[in-house]
C-alpha cells in the first residue's frame, strides 16, 4: 500500500539481490516494526533446536556442558509403578510393590523445582506387608549438569514374628551420562522382636554347661551408596552400569559390610529391567532380579517426545524397599 500524499516514504533492509531478479522494497510511514512472536516463549524452558536428543555425545555431562537441556513446558501428571524384586540382603522374599505418585509443587524459573508424594505397599511370597509413604524434592539449575534431589521417608514392615518402622532420607545426583546417590535408614521405637528360646550346652572345657538361647530378629541401622554410569546409549534408551556398598549393624549382630554391582536396562521412561549382585560376610551372595513398568511414564505429559535433563525430576528414588532385618542369639548360662 503507498503512503499519502505530503508523507515521508522510508526505505526498509534490502534483501540480496539474485541475478536475475528483484529485490523487494518495504515502505513505511517510519513507525517502529515490531519483531514477529517467538513460536513458543515460555519462560519455563527452552527448546533443543540444534540437537534432537539431548543424551547424545556432547550434551549434558559430555564435553559441550553448555548445551540447552530445559524442555518445553509439559503437565507433571500423577503416575504409578508396580514392580518385581527378589530376595536380597535383609529380606528372604521375593516382593511385589504397587506405588503412586502425586506432583505436589512446581516451579519454572531459573531454578526448575518439583516436589512430589509417593506411597507405595508391597507384600511379599509369604503374604507379609510393607509400606512407604515418601516426600520427595527435586531441583535443577541453568547451566548445571545433573538434577539435585532429597527425600524422607517413613518405611513400615510386617514379618511373621512382629512389625518394624523405620525413617529412611538420603540424596541423589541425576544427570545425563552419571548418577549418584546415599541412603540412610534408621530404625523406630523397639527394633528387636522375640523368635524362640531353647536349651543349649555349651562345652568349657571338658564339660558341657547348660544354657538357655533365645533367638531374636532385629531391624538394623545403616546405609548404602553407588555411582553409575550410562554405557550403552540406545535413542531414548539406555543401558546403565552402577557400582556401590552397603553397612548395616544393630547390637547383637555381625555388622555387615558389603558392595554391590548392578546392570541396568531402561527403556524410554516407562520401564526398567535390572539384576544386581551383593556380597557382604553376613548375608553373603545374592543376585537380586528386578523389573518395573511405569504408566503413564515419569516424564511430563503434552510435549514433543525428545529427551531432557529436567525429565528425571519426576524418577521414583532408588533405595532399599524394605526394612533390613538379621537374627542374633543369646545365651545366658543356668
Amino acid at each position: 500500500m503507498l503512503p499519502t500524499p505530503g508523507t515521508r516514504a522510508a526505505v526498509g533492509p534490502v534483501a540480496p539481490v539474485v541475478p536475475g531478479s528483484l529485490p523487494a522494497i518495504e515502505l513505511s510511514n517510519g513507525a517502529p516494526v515490531a519483531s514477529p512472536e517467538p513460536l513458543w516463549s515460555d519462560p519455563g524452558g527452552r527448546i533443543i533446536d540444534n540437537l534432537p536428543n539431548a543424551f547424545v555425545d556432547g550434551a549434558i555431562g559430555g564435553a559441550e556442558a553448555e548445551a540447552l537441556v530445559i524442555g518445553p513446558p509439559g503437565r507433571w501428571v500423577p503416575r504409578v509403578m508396580t514392580q518385581y524384586l527378589t530376595k536380597g540382603v535383609g529380606y528372604d522374599d521375593s516382593y511385589l510393590f504397587l506405588s503412586g505418585a502425586v506432583p505436589l509443587s512446581f516451579k519454572e524459573d531459573s531454578e526448575h523445582h518439583l516436589s512430589f508424594l509417593e506411597l507405595t505397599g508391597g507384600v511379599s511370597n509369604h503374604s507379609e506387608a510393607v509400606g512407604t509413604i515418601e516426600w520427595v524434592g527435586r531441583e535443577y539449575k541453568d547451566g548445571k549438569k545433573r538434577v539435585h534431589g532429597d527425600y524422607w521417608s517413613f518405611d513400615y514392615r510386617d514379618s511373621e514374628f512382629g512389625s518394624y518402622r523405620q525413617l529412611s532420607f538420603g540424596d541423589d545426583w541425576l544427570g545425563v551420562n552419571r548418577e549418584a546417590r546415599y541412603n540412610v535408614y534408621i530404625p523406630l521405637g523397639r527394633n528387636q522382636k522375640f523368635v524362640s528360646r531353647s536349651l543349649a550346652g555349651v562345652p568349657v572345657g571338658s564339660n558341657i554347661l547348660p544354657a538357655l538361647q533365645t533367638h531374636f530378629e532385629t531391624a538394623m541401622y545403616g546405609g548404602d551408596v553407588e555411582y553409575g554410569w550410562r554405557i550403552v546409549p540406545l535413542d531414548k534408551s539406555s543401558i546403565w552400569w552402577l557400582i556401590g556398598g552397603y553397612h548395616f549393624q544393630a547390637g547383637g549382630v555381625e555388622q555387615v559390610w558389603g558392595v554391590k554391582t548392578r546392570a541396568e536396562l531402561r527403556l524410554w521412561d516407562v520401564a526398567r529391567l535390572s539384576v544386581e549382585y551383593q556380597r557382604d560376610d553376613v548375608f553373603h551372595s545374592h543376585f537380586v532380579f528386578a523389573g518395573e513398568i511405569h504408566f503413564p511414564g515419569v516424564k511430563p505429559r503434552g510435549r514433543p517426545d525428545d529427551v531432557y535433563i529436567t525429565d528425571r525430576l519426576f524418577e521414583p528414588i532408588r533405595r532399599w524397599r524394605t526394612v533390613t532385618l538379621a537374627r542374633s542369639s543369646d545365651l545366658r548360662f543356668f
